[in-house]
């Protein structure tokens, strides 16, 4: 699942930190992608610590798309 880094209702990390909270870890794990206009390299970092399936760049276009079934398939974190 694709998870904007700065939506308007609840950024990507706040609701990880809810997930986490929970005990929902294997799927933060295993679902969901962190997508960001930042190149922070501290915004990088606070998705590894969450443990997201990965981080894309915004937008997310056509090009990007292979790289995204990537991560599902078990490839490359993304980071």
């Amino acid at each position: 699942m694709p998870m904007d880094h700065n939506d308007s209702f609840m950024n990507g990390l706040e609701l990880l930190a809810r997930l986490k909270a929970a005990h929902w870890d294997s799927i933060i794990e295993a679902a969901i992608v962190m997508l960001t206009s930042s190149n922070s390299q501290n915004d990088y970092e606070q998705v590894a610590h969450y443990g997201f399936k990965g981080i894309m760049q915004k937008p997310l276009t056509e090009d990007k798309l292979p790289s995204l079934v990537t991560l599902f398939s078990g490839g490359n974190q993304g980071y």
